[in-house]
């Protein structure tokens, strides 16, 4: 079967980023001593994910040349809940969730500075799409952090997913799905026939699901504090329903194509990766329909104190919002990966070189 120049060479692209995102487990004594010429290449970044329900860091040791990943020294993450702030309307960051997240990323940089990183920059997501009062936010981590903070479009959020997820997931590309359920948005990413990523962009995520189970069920304030525990079995089972009906509304069909082919590998990020068989960074981690429903019924008529953690609040919601989901796209069990968008923002050459315009 001949191939159409055209289409191989968007393919060749987007599979040369794949080398950009190599995670192999090197430590520092087992990487190679590089030649003297390549000194130029290597470079210890610090990277910082702003998600809207996790913030989270990485420092690596990168060589930019040869797009590997040589090693990581640090990493660390922590729940920050700006995608529920902006389900009020006007949608805006409360006073408390700045400071609360201003704080995370000044400790988080303070641990990084010891490690001598030569750059700290960010990717900022849905949540900061979406508040009017982002952009003032941006510019003060910006000045006081010396953070270069990127506001990314979904599209690239789906993109730098996708890269990371299937290289350390260790799958084949053009056989995933990669499905990452964030705070505020969700995408669910394929590599289509033409060799170009096909993305579901949708703004049904965890924080939504949380508000509709308690305003839309439970009649109570949608306000980003309150928690919709204790949950009955049949407001569980509405929430589950209405996810269910969701995602057979707006789930393309270029993403249910894939997901009915033979041999496609689902890939989890995001809230998935912390409602697993088994932490995201153990070998053979998944995510099944039995485990969620199981552990669900365990935590029906809980209150957060019971559940406990620090995602106490959403431990029910956020696995209804997946039991919905996968059974409206016929998904049994997803692989999970443990990446995130820093994997990918690591060796961004763009967004290390001041603030990036939105993409």
């Amino acid at each position: 079967m001949a191939h159409r120049p055209d289409l191989v060479a968007r393919r060749s692209v987007l599979l040369g980023f794949l080398g950009a995102l190599l995670l192999s487990a090197c430590t520092p004594a087992a990487v190679p001593a590089d030649p003297p010429a390549e000194a130029s290449c290597r470079k210890r970044r610090a990277a910082f994910d702003i998600g809207s329900g996790t913030t989270k860091m990485k420092v690596a040791d990168v060589d930019l040349c040869h797009r590997r990943l040589l090693a990581i020294h640090l990493a660390e993450d922590a729940p920050v809940f700006y995608g529920l702030d902006v389900s009020t309307h006007p949608p805006h960051f409360r006073d408390t969730t700045m400071e609360r997240g201003f704080a995370t990323l000044e400790d988080f940089r303070r641990r990084a500075e010891s490690l001598e990183p030569e750059a700290y920059a960010a990717v900022a997501t849905a949540a900061f799409r979406k508040a009017n009062n982002a952009g003032p936010f941006i510019a003060r981590i910006e000045q006081e952090l010396g953070i270069t903070v990127n506001l990314i479009a979904q599209a690239e959020e789906a993109r730098l997913g996708f890269l990371g997820a299937v290289t350390k997931a260790g799958v084949d590309p053009e056989r995933a799905v990669v499905w990452d359920v964030g705070g505020a948005s969700m995408q669910m990413t394929t590599l289509g026939t033409d060799g170009h990523l096909d993305i579901y962009a949708g703004d049904f995520a965890s924080s939504q699901m949380r508000s509709y189970i308690l305003t839309a069920l439970q009649a109570k304030s949608g306000d980003a504090e309150a928690s919709p525990n204790p949950m009955s079995e049949e407001q569980a089972e509405a929430a589950r329903r209405h996810a269910r009906s969701y995602a057979e509304a707006h789930v393309p069909s270029a993403i249910r194509d894939k997901l009915a082919e033979p041999g496609t590998v689902v890939i989890g990020l995001g809230a998935l990766k912390y409602y697993g068989d088994r932490p995201a960074s153990e070998v053979g981690a998944s995510c099944n329909l039995q485990h969620l429903s199981v552990r669900v019924d365990d935590l029906l008529g809980l209150e957060d104190a019971a559940i406990g953690g620090a995602y106490a609040a959403n431990q029910v919601s956020d696995r209804l919002l997946l039991l919905g989901f996968m059974e409206a796209m016929d998904v049994a069990e997803v692989i999970l990966a443990d990446a995130d968008l820093t994997d990918g923002l690591l060796f961004e050459r763009e967004l290390w070189a001041g603030r990036a315009a939105t993409r």
